[in-house]
C-alpha cells in the first residue's frame, strides 16, 4: 500500500512484525520507525537496523555505508564464530564521515549466541581469536567487543518466558557469570556519544 502506515501501542505487534521479518512484505517496505521512551542517555538517538557490509544487493551495500557515514556510534553483530569478511574489511577502512572521521573510530561488536558454546574455555579461546583479527586489521580498541544471548536478555526482562529462553538465560548465569551485557553495550555507546 503507499504511504505511511503507524501502529501506536504495543498490542499491535504482529500487524507490523510481518514488515521486518517476512521476505515478501519486507521489499514493500522503505523504511520503519519506532520511537521509543526506553533510551535513556541517547535520547536524540536514531538507530538503524542496516543490511550487512556483505549483502549481496548492491543496493543494499550502498544504502548501508550512506547511513553509517551518518553514524556516531556502529554496533556490528556477530555471531558465535566472530570475524571480519573481505568485503567489510575493505568497506571499514575505505568509508570515512564527510569531516574525515574513519568508520573504524566508532565501531563496536556485539558477539551474540555465547549461550550456545559449551564451556566457558571456550568462550574465551573464541574471544581471542577475533581480538587478534581485529587487532591485525587494525580494528581493535579496549571496551568495544560485547558478548550475550539476546535470547537470554529477552528472557531477563520478561519479554520471552519460553524453555529456550530460560535455558539461554540460566547457562549464561551459571556457565558465564554473565546477566546483562547487552546493558554494557548500551552504556559504552552511551559514554562514548558523551
Amino acid at each position: 500500500r503507499e504511504g505511511p502506515e503507524t501502529y501506536h501501542s504495543e498490542p499491535d505487534k504482529d500487524s507490523y512484525k510481518k514488515f521486518i521479518v517476512d521476505k515478501h512484505s519486507s521489499r514493500a517496505v522503505k523504511e520503519i520507525t519506532i520511537y521509543s521512551k526506553e533510551l535513556k542517555g541517547l535520547e536524540n538517538a536514531v538507530i538503524y537496523d542496516l543490511p550487512g557490509f556483505d549483502s549481496p544487493t548492491f543496493k543494499h551495500s550502498e544504502f548501508t555505508i550512506s547511513k553509517v557515514r551518518q553514524a556516531d556510534a556502529v554496533v556490528m553483530l556477530r555471531d558465535i564464530n566472530p570475524s571480519i569478511t573481505g568485503p567489510e574489511m575493505q568497506i571499514i577502512n575505505e568509508t570515512r564521515e564527510e569531516d574525515g572521521v574513519e568508520l573504524k573510530e566508532k565501531l563496536f561488536f556485539f558477539i551474540n549466541k555465547i549461550d550456545t558454546l559449551h564451556t566457558k574455555e571456550r568462550f574465551e579461546e573464541v574471544l581471542e581469536k577475533f581480538k587478534k583479527e581485529l587487532k591485525e586489521n587494525n580494528l581493535y580498541k579496549d571496551g568495544r567487543i560485547f558478548y550475550s544471548s539476546a535470547l537470554a536478555h529477552l528472557y531477563g526482562i520478561g519479554q520471552d518466558l519460553s524453555e529456550d529462553a530460560k535455558s539461554a538465560y540460566e547457562i549464561l548465569k551459571e556457565r558465564f557469570g554473565i546477566e546483562n551485557s547487552i546493558g554494557k553495550l548500551y552504556e559504552g555507546i552511551v559514554d562514548y556519544n558523551h
